[in-house]
Order: C-alpha cells, then structure tokens, then sequence
C-alpha cells in the first residue's frame, strides 16, 4: 500500500511493468483542493468526459465545479456547457486518440492543489501545508528568504514555524495582538516558476481588557445592617472565583460560569 499515486507523483511515467502484479487505485480519496493551479491544452478538448453542467455563465464558475466536484476532477473545459472528466493527460496515456482536435478550443487540466492550515500561539505561528503532488522544493518568509526558510524534500505535508518576535522571520505586527507575514512555496532552489505559490498568514488575539463583576447573596436570620459587594477589573482570559459558607468551607455544589469575556484567535490564508 503507498499513499501516492499517479497524480501525486512528478514523473510523467509512473510505472514500472511487471506481469505478476495489478495495480488498483483509488479514485474517492479527498484531496486537498483550497487553492489550485491548471494548465493549458490547446486546441484539444477530451472525448470522455464525467459530467456536463448547462446554463454556466463563466469560465471561473466551471473550474469551481471541477474544484469542489463530488468525484476527482482533473480536467474541464468550457465551450458553452462546462464539462468535467477525472482524466488527465496521464491517465490518457495509454489511450488512443483521447482528445478532439478543436482549433480555438482550450482544456484546463489540473496541477497541483494545496491547502493551508494555521496554529497562531501565544508567541509563534505554525502554517501546515498540505499538497496533492509530491513536493520538493523549501518554504520560507518573503521578507527574509535567506534567515527564514525550510527545505522540503519529497513531502506531501510540511509545516514551518516562525516566531513573532524573531527579526530573522520579520513578521510584521499591525496592531497589539495582530500580525501578518508572507510566505513563499518554491519549487526550485533559486528560480521562482509559475507554479510557485505565495500565501498572507495572519493572526490576531482579542487583548483588550475585560471588566468581570459578581454578586453573591446569602439569606441568614437576624438583622443585616449592609450589604457587601465586590468588582474588580483583570485582564482576559484568567478568571476565577471560589464560594464559600459561612466558616469558609468550600461549597461543592456551586458552579462558575464565563459570559463576560471572550478570547479570539483566528488564522487567514490567500494566495
């Protein structure tokens, strides 16, 4: 068993021919498919197609079906009616005479597909990447490709952390509590390609202080003269209280909520 397929590795001829074997692959596996790159074949449109979508207005809202399709779309095209296949020029390989030759025509045939997932902590950030095709190429910040960079060696999932006060990363903060950095995905050592791909990574924290007020009231017998309260102002998100008797037990049935403050921690991805 192996994680890889035909689509996910680079070369262009994937197998090796061997009569005592048979390989079965599996074409209902989720792939990562949030920011997406395709190809151009021009001229050529495919003979075997998975669907076909009428009453679409545009060339982007048919690469979003391919995109979001319920089944492995590779490739689409749209000459009035969008239409979708999970063929490729890989999977076609071995067919003969796949394509219908079109003059003005153009397929779009999918390359690789990445997706972005961010942990923003206390004093750093983790981006986690995830890709649909072998990668080998290093990560690093726009601002500091030399100080702040990861090499990849054939991986399908990688992940970089940078510190927010570290000067060689240079994350820039915006505001108390927010702040944004880019970073780069190439696949060449020194060259940057079409295929490259760059991301905004933002994180922002809610740091303002809250104001936490409680109130107790207690029913005993004999005369109250006057009534105790007592407020206080702390910074969010710590808070605590403890209840207790009248001989400073603890009361074990008492119960604490949280409802006037809130904590914000949230992480943007985009291309």
């Amino acid at each position: 068993m192996s994680e890889l397929d035909r689509y996910s590795v680079s070369s262009t001829s994937p197998f090796v021919a061997n009569e005592n074997m048979d390989y079965m692959e599996s074409q209902c596996v989720r792939e990562p498919k949030k920011m997406c790159d395709f190809k151009k074949i021009n001229n050529k449109l495919l003979k075997t197609v998975d669907s076909l979508h009428e009453g679409i207005g545009s060339l982007e809202e048919c690469r979003d079906l391919c995109i979001n399709a319920p089944f492995r779309c590779h490739t689409y095209d749209f000459e009035g009616v969008c239409r979708l296949s999970h063929h490729s020029s890989i999977t076609v390989a071995s067919v003969e005479e796949p394509y219908l030759t079109m003059n003005g025509s153009t397929s779009y045939e999918m390359g690789s597909c990445y997706n972005v997932v961010l942990d923003c902590h206390a004093t750093h950030l983790i981006a986690k990447l995830t890709t649909n095709k072998i990668f080998n190429g290093k990560v690093y910040a726009r601002s500091r490709p030399n100080s702040c960079v990861m090499d990849v060696d054939n991986s399908l999932n990688f992940e970089i952390t940078m510190e927010y006060t570290d000067p060689g990363c240079g994350i820039k903060q915006e505001a108390p509590g927010r702040f944004t950095t880019d970073l780069v995905l190439q696949h060449h050592d020194q060259i940057m390609t079409s295929a490259d791909m760059g991301f905004n990574l933002k994180c922002s924290f809610d740091l303002e202080n809250k104001s936490v007020s409680h109130g107790v009231e207690l029913q005993v017998s004999g005369q109250i003269k006057s009534v105790a309260s007592e407020s206080a102002v702390v910074p969010s998100p710590n808070v605590s209280m403890r209840i207790t008797d009248r001989v400073g037990g603890d009361i074990e049935t008492a119960q604490v909520r949280h409802t006037n403050w809130q904590q914000f921690i949230t992480g943007d991805c985009g291309n």
